[in-house]
């Protein structure tokens, strides 16, 4: 008896250990909806428009190279300095060609759409604007959104 005793607190003990260390490991973008909430009230910071459009200038006039500072690498130097300065909503968006051989990455903030590698205008592009000028492109497989950390 007290052998199987010993064992169950045993097993209860390493149970609430392994609970409280995953908790630890939560995404931010799985919190429930009021810790996120209070997280963002807590941590609110005023955004320089104009330094945002600077910036976002500056990555674009980047010389574009396919292996080096491609949309990949122009859309995350992007959405790390929105991330930098407090912005928070912030995520990679990848849509593939509809030839199939490959895609296009840009940044979602605040329901708008900032294309680093565009030849023109693509700064706070809505969401719905931006989706009809990429499928005009041949921009017609999949879209995948996917939260930056």
């Amino acid at each position: 008896m007290k052998k199987s005793f010993k064992l169950t607190v045993t097993f209860f003990i390493v149970a609430v250990m392994i609970l409280e260390i995953s908790t630890f490991f939560i995404p931010m973008d799985q919190l429930s909806s009021s810790a996120a909430t209070y997280e963002s009230q807590s941590d609110t910071k005023i955004i320089n428009e104009s330094q945002v459009i600077h910036r976002f200038n500056e990555i674009k006039t980047m010389k574009y190279d396919e292996v080096n500072m491609n949309c990949k690498n122009k859309s995350e130097l992007f959405a790390s300095y929105l991330k930098s300065i407090g912005a928070t909503g912030i995520y990679l968006v990848t849509v593939k060609h509809g030839s199939g051989t490959y895609s296009h990455e840009f940044v979602e903030w605040n329901g708008h759409y900032y294309d680093t590698c565009s030849s023109d205008t693509s700064y706070e592009i809505p969401m719905e604007e931006y989706s009809k000028k990429l499928y005009q492109l041949g921009f017609t497989g999949i879209s995948v959104t996917s939260p930056y950390q």
